[in-house]
C-alpha cells in the first residue's frame, strides 16, 4: 500500500488599492500617459527614418560601386 500525499492549496488575496475618485487625478494620470507616448513615438519615428536613410545611402554606395566596377 502507498501514501499519497496531496499538498495543501494556500489562497492568498493580494490587496487592492482603494479605488481612486479624483477625477482630475485620473485625468491627469491619462493625459501623461498620452504624452509618454507621443514621445516615445517620435523617437521610434526618428530611429526609422534615420536607419532608412543609412540604408538608403548604402544601395546607392554599392550600385555606384558595382557600375563602376562593370
Amino acid at each position: 500500500m502507498t501514501i499519497k500525499f496531496t499538498p495543501q492549496v494556500k489562497i492568498v488575496r493580494a490587496a487592492v488599492p482603494p479605488r481612486i475618485e479624483s477625477p482630475q487625478l485620473d485625468e491627469r494620470l491619462w493625459q501623461a500617459w498620452l504624452e509618454k507616448n507621443r514621445k516615445r513615438d517620435k523617437v521610434k519615428f526618428a530611429r526609422r527614418v534615420k536607419v532608412i536613410a543609412v540604408l538608403v545611402v548604402l544601395v546607392a554606395l554599392a550600385a555606384l560601386i558595382h557600375r563602376m566596377a562593370g
